[in-house]
Formats: C-alpha cells, structure tokens, sequence
C-alpha cells in the first residue's frame, strides 16, 4: 500500500508504516517502525557554527549563492509609471524543479527577464542560473507567479502573471525543461493580472485558478479631457473607462450654496476565476473554462487587489478566499457553498458579518494558526508608521477622507490587522494586544516558526520606490488634481525612495509578539517587496528569500540550533498531486497541537516551498500526525520522530477490509 516515506537531513532513507486510511467518518492509525537514524548533533552543529554566531539568520552573499538577480528601478523604461504600484518589484516563487530533493528559486521581473537559479547538489544554498530552462517572458512586465503541478504528473509547473500581456503557462518535463502552454489550457488571459493564486475549490482532484488583478495604469495620468458632465454629475469619457472613474465624495459650501463634490480615482479592474473541467476526452487536453461571470458574488467586485489568500476558515472542508484590495475599495471573504445549478462553486461574500473592521490599505496576508488553538488565524498589513514622526509625515491628506471613514462596511482603518478564528464564523482583531498592529509601509508577511519553538513567528518585508503619501509634498493640492495630465510616478520621481527597515516578531505565547529584527538578522533597510520562506538546505529550519527593488535578492540561510523540528510533503492520488488545501495536525509528547495548511501562495506576489515545517521545541516524538485530504480521506500516523523529512502519499481507496474501522457507539453522541 502507499504510505509515509521519510528522510533523515542530508541522507535518504525509507521509514516502513503500517498503513491503514480513512474517509471523514472514520479514521486508522498508523505506527513508526524500523525507522533510520535521526540527523546527527554534529551536522546541526555545522550549521549552526557557519554563521556569525549572534543571530538566527545569516544573509549569505551573491559570491557564496551565486544569486545576483535584481529587480533595477530603470527610470528610463517606458512603463516605469509601474513603479508606483504593487507592480514595482517582480514576485518570487520556491519549489524542486529537477527533482533533486532540493528547492529552486524563481523570480518574476517587470524591466528585465525572468530567471530561474537551480541549487547545486549538497545543499549548501548555491546556485546556478539555468537559461535553457525557456521561462524568461521576454519583455513582458512580470508580475506574480507560482509554482504547481497544474497538469498533475508529479513535476511543479509555472503560471506566470504579466501586466496587459497574456499570462504563460510553463509545463515542466521533471528536469526543469519548459514548455509555454497557456493558449491551450485556455490561460493566456491578458488584464491588470497581479498574482494567480490556485485551490482546488470543488475537491474534484484538480486544481483551479484564481487570477488577482490590480489597475491599468494609463500613460500620462488622467486626461485634461476626460471628465464629461451628465445632468451635473462628471462621468469619465468611455474611452478612459479603462483607468478611471468618478464617485460623490460629498458637499461643499461657497458663497451660501452648497455644490456636490465629486473626485476622478484610479478604477480597479475585475479579478477572474476559471474552473479546471479535467482532461477533454477529444485530444487529452485539460481544460480551463472562464466561469468569472458563473461563480457567484466571488469575482463581481472589481478593485486593486494586492493578495489573495485561500484557506478553509470555518473548516467545512471546502477552500474559501480572502481578498484584500488596496486604498478605499473594501476588502472580501469569500464563503465558499459548494457547486451551484451552474456547474461551477459559488462564493458568498461574508465579511460583514465576519470581522469587525479591515485594514484600509490592504497589502499582503497569511494565514496560520498564532494561537495554537487549532483553528486558522488571518494576518493581513497596512502602511501604518511605527513612530509619531513617521507617522504624520506619511500620511497623506487625510482630511478628505472622511467620508469614506465614516461609511465604509466593514470599517477600513489603517492598520494591521490580525483576526481571531473563534470558531463561530466570526472574528476578533488582536493585532494591537499582540504587538503586530504597525509595521511602516508593508508588503509581505509571512507566518512561520522561524525558532523551531512550535509558536508561529512573523515577518514583514518594507519599503516602497517612492514617498507617495508624503503629506509635504501633496499637502496644497489632492493628487485627484496633481494626476491631471501625470501619473503618481511623474509627480513623485524627482524625490529619493522610502527605504524602510523588515520586520521580525517572535512569538511568545498568549497572543503577545516581541520585535526581533535585529537579533535575528532580518532588519535590512530597502525596498523590499515580495518574500518566501521554505527549507533550502533542508535542515529542518526556514529560511527566507526577499525581492528588493534595485538591489540584488536576499537569501537568509536560518542557523537554528535549537528546537526539534520536522517537515512533511504531500503526495496526493485522489487529491491534487502536492495536497494543496491539505490540513496537517500535528501532537506532540508535551501535549502541544499545531496545525497546518498546504497553501503555497501567501504575502504578496510569494509561493513557498510546498512542504510544511513544524518546529517541535523540546518534543522529540510527535504522538500524532493527521492528515485530512481536500478529497475527504483521513490519515492518522502515531509514534513518529522528529529530525525527519516525511513523505505521506494518500491512500487512492478505502480498503474496508482492514478491520480498523471504529464500530457505532452502543448509545447515540447527543
């Protein structure tokens, strides 16, 4: 039968289980046995003394990764209005290309091309740049991607987003060769396309796709004749439609009489969803179908989207999806109900009556559990200064803002926010009794257990290619009028980049974080954007990967030598072949549960690598590891130790015959 495969670090070795499955009703339990020697205290030794000895991680050279990739801010290219927005720094994306058991890295790039760096045998976080892998863009303006097994054959795949250019599809061959296939799987879609995010959503074994979009950004800002009045109210000229739009902010009073007041904004475009129809029996072809207009409330509102984050948050077992869009268009959670009369899953959009308020300028997001409590909590950062100074000369004309303050539903502010899963469908915000609730101009957060102390850490990339709220520079004029015949990056290029120190918080426990950038080696000043974590030198600790603007990437090697630790990979049959949307529960000796949930895409414009890490602290033998599959099926293993790589294959069918299935109590539960 299949079953559980481990390697200890730095070696392969096969663990032996008795393996027995489950559906959601009934569940078996598996047992560790014949299982080889764990990693050795002198190899984590190594590791720990080739840092500087003073922090948990080590940011390693070009000279030693071999890595020099660099997103330059080129003001001589003609679409460096881009700069302005979440378009600015090319996104990032970890997994095993070649099959080697190590992960790769691959980056996005708007200016230049894309590139791919494969790592060097022995695990050492060297690179070498592969050009035949055929995953450049040309000289599209790339933006997000991820890495999958879109076409399930065991191998991850590229999807690639580019700005008002048709998104690629790179279908891998096992050994990192590409071919571009988008126009046949029907995905060479051409918008505002920011980020794919893929799930699963209908549990059919396949996985979906769900296209973020931002805003077309027109050159040369807003036109001096754009605006046309129709019975007193301005409309924008259709052919400007694209870029803009007009909405009533309120009233104004001269000389006795009171005129309405309208303002010009930037208009965010309509995200996309398309429902993977499996394998067309005409040719072999898999089939993306458009169902954007088929899929309920989930794609209806259009805004300038900067992450999408799936996650089963009431845990009904089905995926659902946060969308978090920047400036005043609100945010969205959408409940996902399952397959509608059309054929496809219909979303519900329940974040009123689900959060109490939502970050105003919405960046990046990611989701864990912070609170070991075994539900899943949702992060997502805003641009709030963390100093008074900082603070007042960043924020902009916020007087003219309220209106939409005093109106906004759910409330917008602007801060972090970090939500409570209660279990009853409803959130709370701890995000200032947690110490998490101010973070400077943010981008992307990652929840992980950086410490290997089993509490989930945080860390937050910052920074942006200019001061665009700089309440001196727009202070006698709002930039709806400043906008007129320039764009945001013409008004603002002349003055010098918001460099901005990253973030680290270690968790203490009971919803208290302390700021630990600096003792962690992970307080870099830039522009840094996108960012990713997986085990690169697979040593059973996450290291970190940031995308800076016009400086070359930053790889952080984690020394970590305390904590037990594991990392679990998904092999799915039923399910999508890496298990995306998979809930891992693990329990250990000190009675300490922690859960997980395959879901690569998280932050902003980041894939992690898909394999899940679970810091043990002083536990050195989990007690249980359950596995509940988007399919259904139930996984239970016991007695398992940690310093090792597991592998866990789901079972293709229930064997009724094993004899393990738990009989019907002698009186009914209630």
């Amino acid at each position: 039968m299949k079953g559980i495969w481990s390697r200890p670090i730095f070696g392969i070795a096969l663990l032996s289980l008795v393996v027995l499955s489950c559906n959601l009703t009934s569940c078996g339990k598996k047992t560790a046995a014949d299982a080889h020697d764990l990693l050795s205290i002198n190899d984590l030794n190594q590791r720990s003394e080739s840092s500087d000895g003073t922090s948990l991680f080590t940011s390693l050279p070009v000279e030693h990764t071999g890595v020099g990739f660099t997103n330059p801010l080129d003001t001589s290219h003609p679409m460096k209005r881009l700069y302005a927005t979440g378009y600015a720094a090319g996104g990032v994306a970890i997994g095993d290309l070649n099959g080697d058991a190590l992960p790769d890295l691959f980056f996005t790039s708007g200016p230049r091309e894309n590139a791919l760096y494969l790592q060097k045998k022995g695990g050492n976080l060297e690179f070498e740049e592969f050009a035949e892998a055929g995953v450049d863009g040309g000289d599209r303006w790339g933006t997000g991607a991820a890495m999958v097994d879109i076409d399930n054959d065991g191998d991850l795949d590229l999807y690639v987003c580019n700005y008002e250019a048709p998104n690629r599809l790179f279908l891998n061959d096992g050994k990192a060769l590409f071919t571009e296939r988008a126009q046949e799987f029907g995905l060479d879609v051409v918008s505002s396309c920011l980020m794919p995010t893929f799930a699963d959503v209908d549990n059919d074994g396949d996985l979906d796709l769900f296209v973020l979009t931002n805003q077309f950004v027109r050159e040369g800002g807003q036109p001096v004749d754009g605006v046309i009045y129709q019975g007193g109210a301005p409309t924008v000229k259709p052919e400007y439609r694209k870029y803009f739009d007009t909405r009533f902010v309120g009233t104004f009073e001269q000389g006795g009489k009171k005129f309405r007041r309208d303002e010009v904004y930037p208009v965010g475009q309509k995200n996309l969803f398309f429902l993977n129809k499996g394998v067309s029996g005409r040719d072999g072809q898999i089939v993306f179908e458009d169902f954007s207009d088929h899929c309920g409330d989930l794609c209806a509102s259009p805004g300038k989207g900067l992450s999408a984050t799936w996650w089963d948050f009431n845990a009904d077992g089905l995926l659902d999806l946060y969308v978090g869009n920047d400036f005043e268009d609100p945010d969205h959670l959408y409940l996902n109900q399952g397959i509608g009369k059309s054929g496809s899953p219909v979303f519900k959009d329940v974040i009123k009556e689900s959060v109490p308020h939502t970050t105003w300028y919405s960046m990046g997001a990611d989701v864990a559990d912070v609170n070991n409590d075994g539900l899943l909590d949702f992060f997502s950062v805003d641009m709030a200064a963390t100093t008074h100074f900082k603070q007042k000369v960043s924020m902009g004309d916020m007087a003219s803002r309220g209106w939409f303050m005093s109106t906004s539903e759910p409330r917008q502010l602007m801060r972090n926010a970090l939500l409570i899963n209660t279990g009853t469908g409803r959130f709370q915000d701890a995000a200032y009794m947690a110490g998490l609730a101010k973070s400077d101009w943010s981008w992307a957060p990652k929840l992980a257990d950086f410490d290997n102390d089993g509490m989930v850490d945080v860390f937050i990339s910052n920074g942006m290619a200019r001061p665009f709220t700089a309440s001196d520079i727009i202070k006698n004029r709002p930039l709806s009028e400043l906008r007129i015949g320039r764009t945001d990056w013409d008004i603002f290029e002349k003055y010098p980049p918001q460099k901005e120190k990253n973030l680290a918080f270690v968790n203490r426990g009971n919803l208290s974080f302390e700021e630990t950038s600096a003792a962690w080696g992970l307080d870099h000043e830039g522009m840094t954007y996108a960012a990713a974590y997986g085990d690169l030198d697979r040593d059973g600790d996450l290291d970190l990967v940031t995308v800076n603007l016009d400086e070359p990437v930053g790889i952080y090697r984690n020394d970590s030598a305390d904590g037990n630790r594991i990392l679990v990979e998904l092999r799915g049959t039923r399910s999508n072949r890496f298990g995306i949307g998979a809930l891992v529960k693990v329990e250990t000796t000190d009675r300490r549960e922690q859960v997980r949930q395959m879901n690569p895409a998280t932050g902003f414009l980041s894939s992690n690598d898909p394999a899940l890490h679970f810091g043990l602290g002083s536990a050195a033998t989990i007690t249980k590891l359950t596995v509940n599959w988007p399919s259904g099926m139930v996984q239970v293993f016991e007695d398992l130790e940690a310093g090792k790589i597991y592998t866990i294959t789901e079972e293709d069918a229930q064997d009724p015959g094993e004899g393990d299935v738990p009989q019907s109590p002698s009186k009914p539960l209630f």
